[in-house]
């Protein structure tokens, strides 16, 4: 009886080309604080970032509601009555938190998660491109994304930092120089206002909204072996690499809804990010993330006369053939570790419990708003942490739950 066997293989998730614009197709890391989509571009190459503390609140009024009792005696005779989408609608705009109709009137439910921004990447077109691979490691939480452009290697690799809680990357180009326009930008919202602060080495990003959230954005450049300037890109500040042999980027977030003043926070942060070198960095992330992956391991028996899945497929690939009948056990091993790596990711070093979509997303308006659905959504992703020893993760859920107590009270006087 074939088996399989540990050989990282579980922990790995690849693809033969970029993601372009399919979300389904990047790669997510997290340190529980940010998040990090790596769509894996040749030319041109972007890397959205979040925030587990971004959170607007344009919508919500507070969270003491006078009318719920009122309001749940309506919804419960509409149900009786067989109207249930009148119901529905009654609840959702009825009962729990107020919401702020005059500012949206056709949403419902808290205000949506979303982006800090990205750090956009630009490179010299690429005549030709081969041996294009886009990886994810999640034994260790670090993306690859390598290639052969013009003949020349380029290599590029991100984490979130589980022990520093930034995000850190390094761009490198074997047998050639770096050439790279770097900066940083947010999908376009009338409802957030934009500045750009520039520092020694530094791009900080800061995002207003209208009714007072705001933070900051920043980005840090170390740029070995080449020259660094910041040049004006229609209004927005990039910085223009030349001759590097390496860059190394460091990316942090902070708002002002925690007490803190977030241009201050995320200075200070970038300030210390490169101080140790980039190496020794990756692997005391990669050593503390990988002692909760490795702490479980999945080994399924393969059935007789099994054909070894051909290692060039990637992940794409296999996923398709398994959807099409075949026999690939070891499919379901990535699926396996790829739910307890996003719950990792985010759900751990103190910040906010899993939502719908985790720490990511890209757009103003996610799916189903990527909040926290109380219904079975939010109990969902914590099924695996105990059975798979993640037991850490909870934490976050249990802190959340105990956040609602006193408003819970409040409900049931009323």
């Amino acid at each position: 009886m074939k088996t399989m066997k540990k050989d990282g293989q579980q922990y790995t998730i690849w693809y033969k080309t970029p993601a372009q614009e399919m979300w389904t197709r990047t790669l997510h890391l997290g340190n529980g604080i940010m998040g990090a989509t790596v769509f894996g571009g040749i030319s041109e190459e972007k890397i959205v970032i979040n925030y587990t503390h971004l959170w607007r609140h344009a919508k919500t009024m507070g969270r003491v509601n006078e009318d719920c009792t009122k309001i749940l005696q309506q919804v419960r005779s509409l149900i009786f009555q067989g109207r249930l989408r009148e119901a529905n609608l009654l609840a959702y705009r009825g009962l729990g938190t107020q919401w702020n109709l005059d500012v949206h009137e056709d949403w419902y439910g808290p205000d949506p998660f979303v982006p800090a921004g990205q750090i956009d990447l630009i490179f010299p077109e690429a005549k030709e491109c081969a041996e294009y691979r886009n990886e994810l490691d999640m034994l260790h939480g670090i993306s690859s994304t390598s290639y052969i452009a013009d003949g020349v290697g380029e290599k590029r690799v991100f984490f979130t930092d589980m022990n520093r809680l930034f995000t850190a990357g390094k761009l490198e180009s074997t047998g050639g120089r770096l050439n790279v326009q770097i900066g940083l930008s947010r999908v376009e919202d009338e409802e957030c206002e934009l500045t750009f602060v520039q520092k020694e080495h530094m791009i900080l990003l800061k995002g207003s909204f209208f009714e007072g959230v705001a933070y900051v954005f920043g980005l840090k450049v170390v740029v070995n072996g080449g020259e660094e300037e910041i040049i004006d890109a229609g209004g927005i500040p990039r910085f223009q690499i030349t001759d590097a042999e390496s860059v190394e980027l460091y990316a942090y977030v902070e708002m002002n809804q925690r007490g803190l003043d977030p241009e201050e926070v995320v200075t200070k942060k970038l300030e210390e990010a490169g101080k140790i070198s980039f190496e020794e960095l990756m692997e005391a992330h990669g050593k503390t993330f990988s002692s909760y992956m490795s702490r479980v391991e999945l080994n399924i028996e393969a059935p007789e006369n099994w054909t070894r899945i051909d290692e060039k497929k990637d992940t794409q690939e296999r996923l398709e053939d398994f959807l099409n009948g075949t026999d690939d056990p070891g499919i379901n091993t990535v699926y396996y570790q790829y739910g307890r790596y996003i719950l990792l990711c985010s759900s751990i070093n103190g910040g906010k419990p899993f939502h719908l979509n985790g720490i990511w997303g890209e757009s103003l308006k996610p799916a189903y708003n990527s909040d926290f659905h109380h219904d079975i959504n939010s109990e969902a992703p914590y099924w695996i942490a105990e059975t798979t020893n993640l037991s850490e993760t909870t934490e976050a859920l249990i802190r959340y739950v105990e956040s609602l107590i006193p408003a819970g009270k409040e409900a049931a006087k009323k």
